[in-house]
């Protein structure tokens, strides 16, 4: 979460949390932007080896 939050500056819709657990969680938009970070954070995961191909 920090990733998008701290490191790209990604503004959140919403913030909430979850009934069971009571975790938090962050609600942003679906654009052209959020897509290219998650793919940026996923192939920093798989070079990392936390995230499997």
């Amino acid at each position: 979460m920090s990733f998008l939050k701290l490191g790209k500056s990604l503004k959140y819709l919403c913030t909430g949390l979850h009934e069971r657990t009571l975790q938090q969680f962050w609600m942003f938009e679906r654009n052209d932007e959020l897509h290219q970070y998650l793919v940026e954070y996923k192939e920093r995961g798989i070079e990392k080896g936390v995230i499997e191909r």
